[in-house]
C-alpha cells in the first residue's frame, strides 16, 4: 500500500477505468438521446458506441491483470 510503484499502478488503473467509463457513458447517452428524440441513431453513433463498449471491456481486462501482479 505504501509502495510508490504500487500507488502508481493503482493510480494509472483508476485513471484508465475512469476514462473508459466516461467514454462508455457518453456513447450510451448519445444513443439514448437520439432514441428519446424519436430519431434513428446514426452509423457514426453506432460505431462510436461499439468502440466505447470494446474499449471499456479491454481496459477492464488490462486493469484486472495489473491488479493481479
Amino acid at each position: 500500500r505504501d509502495d510508490p510503484a504500487t500507488q502508481e499502478t493503482v493510480g494509472r488503473a483508476a485513471a484508465a477505468l475512469s476514462g473508459a467509463r466516461a467514454f462508455f457513458y457518453q456513447a450510451v447517452a448519445e444513443i439514448v438521446e437520439a432514441a428519446g428524440a424519436g430519431c434513428e441513431y446514426t452509423l457514426s453513433q453506432r460505431a462510436r458506441a461499439r468502440l466505447a463498449f470494446a474499449h471499456a471491456a479491454d481496459t477492464a481486462g488490462v486493469v484486472r491483470l495489473a491488479a493481479c501482479v
